[in-house]
């Protein structure tokens, strides 16, 4: 009898750590550069819709030719935090064209397997905001009714 929970409790840590492994994500991290480009050559619009920061990625590169909406919660304070220049530095970021290559790839197959970051200058400090890629919408969803 003892052997036989040993056993179950062996298989049951096993099973855990599998879906646990599973449900990590990588991180992925993109710097903001709007506030030193003109409007018009930004690769995003951000934006304030109640509790929510937006920031929408302007390709028209999502299904049903849309563009990618990134959305973060303003009054969550987890997802904002301050960044020393040391912790910015050890931080590895990725391209435009890279982030479009995985937002493209997550419109397609609908598998979030990413944790998006945004970095961006807030003044002299670096400010690191945890978003979250919005599933693709068609026409249909995008429609209001009154």
């Amino acid at each position: 009898m003892l052997n036989k929970n040993i056993l179950f409790v062996v298989i049951l840590v096993v099973v855990t750590q599998g879906a646990i492994a599973q449900i990590k994500k990588d991180s992925i991290y993109y710097i903001l550069d709007s506030k030193n480009k003109p409007k018009e050559k930004t690769s995003f619009e951000k934006q304030v819709e109640g509790n929510f920061l937006t920031y929408v990625l302007k390709c028209k590169c999502y299904p049903h030719d849309k563009d990618p909406v990134f959305v973060s919660r303003i009054e969550n304070s987890q997802n904002t935090q301050f960044i020393s220049m040391v912790e910015f530095e050890k931080i590895k970021t990725i391209s435009i064209s890279k982030l479009i290559k995985l937002t493209k790839q997550y419109g397609k197959d609908k598998i979030n397997r990413y944790s998006f970051f945004f970095i961006e200058k807030d003044g002299i400090r670096i400010k690191k905001t945890k978003v979250v890629l919005m599933p693709p919408r068609n026409a249909a969803q995008d429609a209001v009714l009154y």
